[in-house]
């Protein structure tokens, strides 16, 4: 991918997209990895990327992330299918692990 240099038109044209010139910026650069890239853009935010983490890491206290939907998964975009997200989601012969209850955990 070349060098990517900001300019008036991309400001003035997609001023819709964020309120400062650097917000702006980093959308258009982030659109344009995403399209050179081929990749799916993932709009979870932060806070929720970091609850979905924690409860794949199975961390303790962490809670289901109830409010994120499968279909923005990144699993489900990458994979073409439903991501597993715990055990129950498996059918019984497939289960390929199985809980352990860490009571040494601080």
């Amino acid at each position: 991918m070349p060098d990517f240099q900001p300019n008036e038109y991309l400001f003035e044209t997609h001023a819709d997209k964020a309120k400062d010139r650097w917000e702006i910026y980093a959308w258009a650069v982030r659109d344009a990895m995403v399209k050179a890239g081929n990749f799916s853009a993932c709009e979870l935010s932060l806070k929720d990327k970091f609850k979905y983490e924690s409860y794949m890491q199975m961390k303790p206290g962490a809670q289901e992330p109830a409010a994120l939907s499968n279909d923005t998964l990144e699993g489900k975009l990458l994979l073409g299918q439903s991501p597993v997200t715990s055990p129950k989601d498996l059918p019984n012969n497939q289960a390929e692990y199985k809980l352990v209850e860490h009571t040494d955990r601080e």
